[in-house]
C-alpha cells in the first residue's frame, strides 16, 4: 500500500503524526470525560444520580474559557486526523491516475519527498 511507504502527510513527517495522534487521544479523553461528569453531575443518568459536587469538579479546575480552547484544539486536531485517514482510505481503496493520492504526487501538492 502507497500509505505504508510515506515518510510525510500533508507535510508533517510521521513521527510529528504519532504525537499528533497521542496528542489528540489526551484532548478527546480529557473533553469527554469532562462532559460526562458535567452531564452526570448537573443531571444524572436519565435523573438518577445528580451531585452538584461532580457538576462543580466537571471543568477539573480550569476556567470555561480555557476549556472552549481545549475543544478547538480538540476539534482542529481531529480534523487534522481524519483528513491522513481520508487520504490513507482512497490511496487503499482507489488507483486513481495510476499514483499515490498524497500531497505533492497526486491531488495536493504540499509534500516534499525525497528523489527516487
Amino acid at each position: 500500500m502507497a500509505a505504508e511507504k510515506r515518510e510525510k502527510y500533508l507535510g508533517l513527517p510521521v513521527k510529528t503524526w504519532d504525537k499528533i495522534e497521542l496528542g489528540a487521544f489526551g484532548f478527546v479523553i480529557a473533553t469527554s470525560l469532562r462532559g460526562v461528569l458535567e452531564q452526570v453531575g448537573n443531571k444524572g443518568i436519565f435523573g438518577f444520580g445528580k451531585n452538584k459536587k461532580i457538576g462543580k469538579y466537571s471543568r477539573l479546575g480550569m476556567t470555561k474559557a480555557t476549556w472552549g480552547e481545549i475543544n478547538t484544539v480538540s476539534a482542529v486536531l481531529g480534523l487534522m486526523i481524519l483528513l491522513k485517514s481520508g487520504i490513507d482510505m482512497v490511496e487503499s481503496k482507489t488507483n486513481v491516475f495510476n499514483k499515490e493520492i498524497s500531497p505533492g504526487e497526486g491531488l495536493f501538492t504540499y509534500y516534499q519527498s525525497k528523489p527516487k
